[in-house]
């Protein structure tokens, strides 16, 4: 059995965007641990989106303990092991002259510097890295630009040239809105990564997933707004990944950098 290291950049994206490749990965006998970076506990004040987002939700006060034990359900269905991390969303974050990071929806392109937190980012996924020793590494191609996701994904890339362990980005979903053959340019020359590696879902991996997604319920009508059949939902976006590549099924789609970083 070997380690397989997945670090997700919120309590549902891991899942979302690659449950099945870790369905996949457990039930071939490989122990998955997922590590979910902006997963911190939030006390307040909150800023003005976040209040927005915790009314969706449907919570009160800091949702995060809610958040966690709905992904601590979610990996159940995947065999996979939760460790979760202690930096804040993006939603609860401030600069160092107390300003919101994110003040509107959506949270991309934010412009203010934050690279110390990427590299505090990177030293604890190069610590996990060297205590789990896997043989392989998934994380986010940060697809749709979402300031905690660039966050994650440069500060995998930089653990992962360091330590030299086997790389692959998973496309972003919901987010997602492009052929899976190719990713936008700017990305790509970003992530180093040109050429995608598609994931053929057995029954199931894709019946895990939809389960693992099911438990994410304060998230549904956020991702899915005034949809009652999630499952179709989802089900019509992996078969529409699965038909580019001439496959009949749920796919998901992983891109494997050349070698580390692209600056």
């Amino acid at each position: 059995m070997s380690e397989v290291l997945a670090v997700s950049p919120h309590l549902d994206d891991a899942v979302l965007s690659a449950g099945g490749r870790i369905a996949e990965l457990t039930g071939a006998g490989h122990r998955v641990t997922v590590f979910t970076v902006f997963a911190g506990l939030a006390a307040g004040p909150y800023s003005p989106v976040a209040r927005r987002f915790h009314e969706e939700w449907g919570f009160a006060g800091d949702p995060v303990p809610h958040r966690r034990a709905e992904d601590l359900r979610a990996l159940s269905w995947l065999g996979a092991d939760p460790v979760h991390g202690a930096f804040l969303d993006a939603i609860y974050r401030t600069d160092p002259f107390g300003h919101w990071i994110v003040s509107g929806v959506p949270t991309e392109h934010v412009t203010r510097d934050e690279k110390e937190l990427t590299s505090r980012i990177s030293e604890t996924v190069r610590a996990l890295i060297e205590s789990l020793r896997p043989g392989l590494l998934l994380t986010c191609a940060s697809v749709g630009d979402h300031v905690d996701h660039i966050h994650t994904c440069e500060a995998v890339q930089t653990a992962a040239a360091t330590t030299g362990v086997r790389l692959q980005l998973w496309t972003d979903l919901p987010y997602a809105k492009l052929p899976s053959r190719s990713l936008p340019d700017g990305l790509a020359a970003r992530i180093g990564a040109h050429s995608p590696q598609p994931y053929l879902l057995s029954e199931h991996a894709w019946r895990a997933k939809l389960r693992a997604v099911g438990e994410y319920a304060s998230q549904h009508a956020m991702f899915w707004p005034g949809v009652a059949d999630i499952d179709h939902v989802m089900h019509q976006q992996a078969a529409g990944l699965g038909s580019v590549f001439g496959y009949v099924g749920p796919c998901e789609v992983l891109w494997e950098p050349a070698a580390g970083r692209c600056d």
